[in-house]
């Protein structure tokens, strides 16, 4: 199979509408390890090292090893399934943002 940005874009928008099976998970990951990004992230994928935030919905799209990393990146706990990962990954982000939401009130 040839990988095209098209594929992994539809794909990708399955995974973040919810109607993605198995096989387009496993596909995301593999383009996202082969440099595959979306239009709106960094290319250099400096949002897994900290640069910024993932995107929420891009979660779904990670790999065991790569949600282990942000999770310990974050100060989180890095056991578990991919759920309880993903879980603790969102429930971070809430919390940050309304911890920025008050500060700048």
């Amino acid at each position: 199979m040839q990988l095209t940005q098209t594929d992994f874009e539809e794909r990708l928008a399955r995974v973040d509408d919810g109607t993605a099976d198995d096989e387009d998970h496993r596909l995301v990951r593999h383009y996202r390890a082969e440099g595959f990004v979306a239009g709106d992230e960094p290319v250099d994928g400096s949002w897994l090292a900290g640069g910024q935030e993932a995107p929420e919905d891009d979660y779904s799209s990670l790999g065991y090893r790569d949600l282990q990393k942000l999770a310990r990146e974050y100060g989180l706990n890095a056991g578990g399934s991919e759920a309880d990962l993903v879980g603790r990954l969102r429930e971070h982000d809430q919390q940050k943002r309304a911890a920025d939401d008050a500060s700048q009130e």
